[in-house]
This record gives structure tokens, sequence and C-alpha cells, in this order.
């Protein structure tokens, strides 16, 4: 819905979020939670915090995409 948002995180990343801004960074429920989804509180989450957590998720999502790819020759 409109007041969160989710994000796939190295789980040892997710802990330290969870545990520095409770407000802000929740565990999603389940195994999804513990293999790293974490859920995003909008309204609590500030801009400074929020911007680099966005990029590592991009980059853990990336990543696996690009070993997919066959170099060019």
């Amino acid at each position: 819905d409109a007041r969160s948002g989710m994000v796939k995180l190295a789980p040892d990343l997710q802990a330290k979020l969870i545990s520095g801004a409770p407000e802000t960074f929740r565990p999603a429920a389940g195994a999804w939670g513990r293999s790293g989804s974490t859920l995003v509180l909008l309204a609590s989450a500030k801009v400074s915090t929020l911007a680099p957590v966005l990029r590592q998720a991009w980059e853990n999502a990336r990543v696996p995409q690009l070993r997919k790819k066959k170099p060019l020759r």
C-alpha cells in the first residue's frame, strides 16, 4: 500500500537497519523476512537513510543479472 515499500537486502544489513531504526524498517513475514526482504515504513523514512538502502537493494538485484549475461566477443 502507499504506507510502505519493500527492499531485498542481505540479512546482516537488514538486521543492522532494523536495530538502528525499528520505526522505519521491519522484516517481512516468514521466510521472506529471514532471507532479507525488509519492509520500509515510508512515513518515518528519511531520504538520507533510505537512499543508500535503495542503492544497495538495486545493486543486489543487478549483480545476479550481470552474471547471467554472456560476455561480448
